[in-house]
């Protein structure tokens, strides 16, 4: 569904992770002339304080502990707690992460190139966009050396966590790419 409103140039599509963010991002848009695109399918809890970040579209969710990551795991909606679980596992495995939370791709692409490459820094290459639905359109956010983990198919139905594990959007699948990716850059 999410990729389906994000082909639309008039809809400001937006995959929030938390109840407080989608509330403030609805806040921005109601004066705009555009759509609201809600989705929760049993989003676990536990962001706090994002919500004044969401208004730019793209935030650091969680941050490497130095700051400097080797790695950059995006993602939306219910893909978070896969990005944020993949860096913990990753994190054990001595690699520093960086989760970016992205509900809105046109949001983000409106702010200043600075906050733009504070968030996505050009000189960290390997990036990670996790995406239950279309890889279209998350490449210019991770590159050309990089990786989306989605499903680029149509017709399967059925709840989402069976869903995930069949197309491989899990922890594992993230870890394994992010590992290959670190490995050959």
């Amino acid at each position: 569904m999410a990729a389906t409103a994000r082909v639309h140039t008039s809809l400001l599509a937006g995959r929030h992770g938390h109840w407080l963010v989608t509330a403030t991002s609805a806040a921005a848009v109601l004066s705009l002339l555009t759509g609201l695109y809600l989705w929760w399918p049993g989003i676990r809890k536990f962001f706090r304080g994002f919500a004044v970040r969401a208004k730019r579209g793209a935030y650091i969710l969680t941050e490497a502990k130095n700051g400097n990551p080797d790695l950059i795991l995006i993602a939306s909606g219910s893909e978070i707690h896969i990005a944020v679980d993949a860096a913990q596992e990753l994190k054990e495995n001595g690699v520093a992460v960086r989760v970016v939370s992205m509900p809105s791709w046109e949001v983000f692409d409106d702010q200043p190139e600075d906050y733009k490459n504070q968030v996505l820094p050009s000189n960290i290459k390997a990036r990670i966009a996790i995406e239950a639905g279309s890889t279209q359109g998350w490449h210019r956010y991770v590159g050309e050396k990089s990786h989306v983990v989605g499903i680029d198919h149509f017709g399967a139905s059925a709840p989402s966590k069976i869903l995930f594990e069949k197309f491989g959007i899990t922890v594992d699948r993230v870890v394994e790419e992010a590992l290959r990716l670190i490995k050959d850059s």
